[in-house]
């Protein structure tokens, strides 16, 4: 199995903004709430349910909205940041 450097995580983390995973209205991945109970950090790249405290970036937010590993949440992210840029950012 490949490893993928922390290096090449933190590209691929940086180049999707979380706003445009999670949306201008998001919803909790975990709880299910809505307007406004999850808070979106553009500048950290973070989210937090006021509902049931679940937080992360958004690695975390794919991983439990989708209820899929690292792994695949980074590919997904990948093919995000891909789609962004022009496919400079890989897994």
């Amino acid at each position: 199995m490949n490893r993928i450097s922390r290096e090449k995580i933190r590209e691929i983390v940086e180049s999707v903004p979380i706003r445009i995973v999670v949306g201008d209205d998001p919803t909790c991945p975990v709880c299910q709430c809505f307007n406004g109970a999850v808070r979106v950090s553009d500048k950290h790249g973070t989210f937090l349910c006021s509902c049931c405290d679940t937080t992360g970036d958004v690695l975390t937010y794919i991983r439990k909205r989708d209820d899929v590993s690292f792994m695949v949440a980074l590919a997904t992210l990948s093919e995000i940041s891909m789609s962004l840029v022009g496919g400079q950012a890989n897994a």
